[in-house]
């Protein structure tokens, strides 16, 4: 079927990525599923393009991450299982650095940036500084909004044994 240029299959979400739903009402099987399909599916060629290359299937995984489409952890995985190095960084929803997510994991369980800083030996300036970054990044402006955006995506509940 031929297609118009600049009308990759990419490019146009599908109906399902609009959902709603959260990470935490996905099942953890189901995530890696669909990393692991998506990993399939850039490395077999199509009509409209030849197979990608396995250092361009990791870009496209990562950008998925950062579009919210995919699980971090689920891409990690198939990643590893595929021989690609991860990413350097890895994020989480809306772009938050793995020192932010720690950051709102504590101040969700009640912290004062000066007892952040204490917990992860840095100055309160600095803990101040992750602080308005996740508020800037979550669109919170207290720290209870903050709380209810780190409950709604699943950060206490993976992180509630550390």
């Amino acid at each position: 079927m031929p297609r118009s240029p600049g009308a990759e299959p990419s490019s146009i979400p599908p109906w399902w990525t609009r959902s709603a739903l959260t990470a935490p009402a996905i099942p953890v099987t189901a995530r890696i599923l669909a990393a692991a399909d998506t990993c399939r599916a850039a490395s077999e060629p199509r009509a409209y393009r030849e197979a990608l290359s396995p250092k361009r299937i990791a870009a496209e995984l990562r950008a998925e991450v950062r579009a919210g489409r995919l699980d971090a952890a689920a891409v990690d995985a198939v990643l590893d299982t595929a021989g690609q190095p991860r990413g350097r960084r890895r994020c989480g929803p809306d772009g938050l650095t793995p020192r932010e997510l720690e950051v709102l994991v504590l101040i969700a369980r009640g912290a004062s940036a000066r007892e952040v800083a204490r917990a992860l030996g840095i100055t309160p300036k600095t803990a101040g500084t992750h602080i308005e970054r996740i508020y800037v990044k979550t669109g919170s402006s207290t720290r209870s909004i903050a709380t209810l955006y780190a409950v709604q995506h699943g950060l206490l509940d993976t992180l509630a044994a550390d």
